[in-house]
């Protein structure tokens, strides 16, 4: 909050209200020793260890520094897991083929694909009708498909498979970094070269509202 500490508390009491953080204290164990986080809401007087669930009255042998117990915050869970996921990528992703669609929009979240004895075929980030065209895309907090190279061919294989499978026009590539790495963006160029459909990237200024595109 570029060191604002009223903007920074604001903040905090907005993402409480919203359920996206919780307050609480971190609480050692003086049996087992085990440390933990513990939300206010299952805290009296006294805390059940996590671990070992000895019930204790809570004192100062219960935490370090300082001399009183420190208010730590938790993300929610289910918050946790759409970040680690990249779900942020797929939800800012389908926001920027929303406001630059002219036609109507409509999306479907993460798709598997299988064959009739259930074989997985291959699952993509989302698919939309983006601008009138049957699009699918992959969504990546780095400006990477993979880490290494052959990771990374496998996911260009299977969106050209899968492109074809669907008849989609598009594949959406969209990444929260400042840009897709070089060599990703030419891979997928010559996989899909001479095909109906058109590789796009998209990088953070996209995907947070700036109208820039590569092709």
């Amino acid at each position: 909050m570029g060191g604002d500490e009223n903007a920074a508390v604001m903040l905090l009491d907005k993402l409480i209200a919203a359920k996206v953080i919780c307050r609480g204290f971190v609480l050692g164990c003086a049996v087992c020793k085990h440390g933990a986080w513990y939300s206010l809401a299952d805290l009296t007087d006294e805390f059940r260890c996590a671990r070992c669930g000895r019930k204790q009255t809570i004192s100062r042998q219960h935490w370090r520094e300082p001399a009183a117990p420190q208010i730590f915050y938790k993300l929610d869970e289910i918050v946790y897991q759409f970040l680690k996921s990249d779900g942020d990528v797929v939800a800012l992703g389908l926001d920027y083929m929303a406001r630059n669609s002219k036609h109507p929009f409509n999306y479907s979240p993460e798709i598997e694909f299988r064959k009739s004895d259930s074989t997985l075929i291959g699952e993509i980030d989302f698919c939309a009708v983006y601008d009138g065209l049957l699009t699918i895309g992959e969504a990546k907090k780095k400006g990477e498909l993979a880490s290494s190279n052959g990771e990374a061919r496998k996911i260009i294989e299977k969106y050209a498979r899968l492109a074809n499978m669907l008849n989609a026009r598009r594949v959406l590539f969209c990444t929260t970094s400042q840009e897709w790495k070089s060599s990703t963006v030419e891979a997928v160029q010559r996989a899909f070269q001479g095909k109906p459909t058109v590789p796009t990237f998209v990088a953070t200024e996209d995907l947070l509202g700036k109208p820039s595109t590569q092709n």
